[in-house]
Formats: C-alpha cells, structure tokens, sequence
C-alpha cells in the first residue's frame, strides 16, 4: 500500500523479520479515494467479477479505474 501511494509509512522489517514489515501511520488521498471506491459491496463484486470474466488479474490502477467507472455509471454521470 505505501509502495502504491495508496497509504504513509515506513519500512519497520528486522534481520528476524519473516518477510515485510510495514507501519502504516495513515491513508493518503488517493488511498481514502480507492476505499471509498471498494467500500460498496454491490459495486466490489461487479468489478471482482469483471476482472475474473476477463481475465482474472488486473493492476491496482486499473481495478481503480473500473471501480470508479463503476461508480459514475451508478450515478448516471458519462
């Protein structure tokens, strides 16, 4: 999520660290815009279920992208 520009934080990983360790300390904007994009259930599995038909993977942009789309079609807006 840091990496993605979705969330703040730092790298907190130790020798004795499994694998990653991230520290979240907040959201950013465009990381509040995907959540409030996915945060719609019905919308969530149309677009999950899209991805699945199409293909079954997608960048986090283009899983932004469709769930905005999404979004506007449900509001009527072009």
């Amino acid at each position: 999520m840091i990496q993605a520009g979705l969330a703040t934080g730092s790298d907190v990983t130790t020798i004795g660290s499994g694998g990653p360790v991230p520290l979240i300390t907040s959201l950013t904007w465009q990381g509040q815009e995907f959540i409030d994009s996915a945060r719609d259930e019905k919308r969530w599995k149309q677009a999950t279920g899209t991805v699945k038909q199409k293909g079954g993977s997608v960048t986090l942009s283009v899983l932004t992208d469709l769930l905005t789309t999404l979004a506007k079609n449900a509001l009527g807006l072009p």
